[in-house]
């Protein structure tokens, strides 16, 4: 028997707040979560200072790992790396939010 996790606002935060500890390269400067539940599909979006860097992705590709292991075998990732614009609205729920533009990786 399968046991669906109780996905709400909380959970999600929850989830992408744990899985970023330590995965959070210099030049990320906001993290994104939401979840379609009728689709099982749960949504992240790493926006960077600039274009990322391969490690900066990795670091945050970890944290999807982490995220997905919250999850039932069933459900699906869709995973965006950006460099931060003002025309990439934020996901549902943010959950990381840097102050400031640090390039350095």
């Amino acid at each position: 028997m399968t046991v669906e996790p109780p996905v709400g606002e909380a959970f999600l935060r929850a989830s992408l707040g744990r899985a970023l500890h330590g995965n959070s390269p210099a030049t990320l400067l906001r993290a994104s979560i939401e979840a379609d539940v009728p689709a099982k599909v749960v949504r992240l979006l790493f926006e960077y200072a600039r274009r990322p860097s391969y490690e900066a992705r990795e670091f945050c590709s970890i944290a999807t790992t982490e995220v997905v292991a919250d999850f039932g075998a069933d459900w699906s990732l869709d995973e965006r790396h950006e460099a931060a614009h003002a025309d990439v609205p934020p996901l549902a729920f943010v959950v990381y939010h840097r102050v400031g533009r640090d390039s350095s990786d």
